[in-house]
């Protein structure tokens, strides 16, 4: 998906707002699972709540994914 670097260059850009950086995890956790685990660890142990709170969301998705290809663990 032609998507998958601009979301990951968002979600790890300190420069870009909480919200954004959220919003970009959020996405990746939806429509490429398989690309959250080299960032997983770092969005999980941010400052910031909503980088925090949108990582486990999208690794709780994951997890729930039908796919076990997608899953990230």
């Amino acid at each position: 998906m032609r998507a998958a670097p601009v979301l990951l260059e968002t979600a790890n850009n300190a420069g870009n707002t909480a919200m954004l950086r959220a919003s970009a995890i959020t996405q990746l956790g939806r429509l490429l699972p398989e690309r959250l685990m080299p960032s997983l660890p770092l969005w999980l142990e941010s400052d910031d709540p909503l980088i925090r709170l949108a990582a486990a969301e999208a690794a709780g998705n994951c997890r729930q994914s039908n796919n076990s290809s997608a899953c990230c663990y």
